[in-house]
């Protein structure tokens, strides 16, 4: 058994009315975020920094193990798994994946530079 697969044990499941949630073990969050940091060569330039990308992966590792806990189940179709962009926030998640961002560093937010996309406002 790997060490995946003893902290998965850890993983607490309740269902309430129909709802799912987990408790996850603060020790096995660490885990999975120094060997994440690791596999994708993570180095942030304060602690600031690290902080606010510790909790964007937080929050989806969290939201990843829930709807895989429903996959499990027989409740979601499809099971999620880590990736590259875990540490990004929403908008920059958008800027990841498509290219398009905005350079204004005033509003510091991405926006669709797509042929179809409404360029009027």
């Amino acid at each position: 058994m790997d060490n995946d697969e003893e902290t998965q044990s850890d993983v607490q499941v309740t269902q309430v009315d129909g709802a799912v949630k987990i408790k996850v073990p603060m020790n096995m969050l660490n885990k999975k975020w120094e060997k994440w940091m690791t596999e994708n060569n993570r180095v942030y330039s304060s602690e600031e920094e690290a902080e606010r990308r510790r909790g964007y992966w937080t929050n989806y590792a969290i939201a990843m193990m829930q709807h895989n806990v429903k996959h499990d189940m027989c409740m979601e179709c499809s099971e999620l798994s880590f990736n590259q962009y875990m540490d990004l926030g929403p908008n920059e998640r958008v800027c990841a994946c498509s290219g398009v961002c905005s350079n204004d560093s005033q509003t510091n937010y991405c926006k669709s530079d797509h042929p179809d996309a409404d360029q009027s406002s």
